[in-house]
């Protein structure tokens, strides 16, 4: 009886030191995540063929020719210099506006729903648009229903969307109105413009006016560049007075704060959900040693009845 004891006291503290090791090692394993290779290379740098220029406009990179004529012939594209200032001498501003907000409401399908509807109704445009649930992750929490849209709207409606979707809300949890003066870049874009349509009309008088084919070759060459660069300075002006017509208005809603703010609970909420998550964390360790002893036991028991029957086969031997 005494010698099962033993065996058995054995057993069981060589399985609890091997699953003390294994939950260590587990333990550890967790803390340590591998680290993704992040490419810091840029976008255009990427890409040796292209380059940037000052105002963001993509051109071929020159080659290492250096005859103009074949320069012209690649389709080399010198880059839009944009000095962008603040126009400060400009009565007429171009304003771009846009909004952000974080609300609590009681029914978030049916609040996203209406204002999306309003903005619909003013000639806005709601660009992208979601909704979901998510299951609590507290042991009284509830489900939270959540979503969210943004949307593009005409800016002189802007201060009355914002009033809206103030509106039959139980709370504002974050709210952020910003204005940005993008004067500065318009009258930019003008002048570049101007500039371009001069150095395009000037450029299809010598055109006719070349009396050699490398001549015209020359000047072909160089009008294509100019309406190239023309089309993107449209394009560029395009975007800019969409910013300025259109402001940007985007809204976050759910049904509960704790989506936004995971520690709004009160002192003694926060105290009694910091007991049972220790509570957990205990429980947890003291189950993995329980499970990982049991098993242990089942490889050791057979290991140790070895060991004990060859130590008994020596001591015959002796005797």
């Amino acid at each position: 009886m005494i010698q099962r004891l033993k065996l058995a006291i054995l057993v069981v503290t060589a399985a609890f030191i091997s699953a003390l090791i294994t939950l260590f090692f587990q333990t550890t394993a967790r803390r340590h995540y591998p680290v993704p290779l992040m490419d810091a290379v840029g976008e255009f740098d990427a890409l040796p063929a292209l380059r940037k220029s000052s105002n963001g406009i993509q051109s071929p990179a020159p080659s290492t020719l250096t005859m103009e004529d074949e320069v012209y012939s690649k389709g080399y594209i010198p880059p839009i210099y944009n000095q962008n200032d603040d126009a400060l001498d400009v009565d007429e501003r171009a304003i771009e506006m846009r909004s952000s907000q974080s609300v609590v409401v009681s029914d978030v399908s049916v609040y996203l729903q209406r204002n999306k509807d309003y903005i619909e109704g003013i000639n806005g445009k709601v660009l992208s648009y979601n909704e979901g649930t998510q299951a609590g992750q507290g042991l009284f929490s509830r489900t939270t229903a959540y979503g969210y849209f943004d949307a593009r709207v005409p800016v002189e409606n802007f201060d009355e969307v914002n009033n809206q979707l103030g509106q039959s809300v139980q709370k504002v949890v974050y709210q952020s109105v910003n204005a940005q003066d993008v004067t500065g870049e318009v009258v930019s874009l003008d002048e570049q413009m101007i500039n371009l349509e001069d150095q395009l009309a000037e450029a299809q008088i010598r055109l006719e006016e070349a009396d050699t084919d490398l001549a015209k070759l020359r000047i072909e060459n160089e009008i294509k560049r100019l309406e190239l660069q023309i089309t993107t300075l449209e394009n560029r002006q395009a975007g800019v007075d969409q910013q300025v017509t259109y402001a940007v208005v985007s809204v976050n809603a759910a049904n509960n704060e704790e989506y936004f703010t995971p520690t709004w609970r009160s002192t003694w909420q926060n105290m009694i959900w910091s007991v049972f998550g220790s509570f957990y964390g205990f429980a947890y360790i003291v189950g993995a040693l329980v499970i990982w002893t049991v098993l242990y036991s089942v490889v050791w028991l057979p290991i140790m009845l070895g060991l004990r029957w060859i130590r008994r086969s020596l001591a015959r031997k002796k005797s």
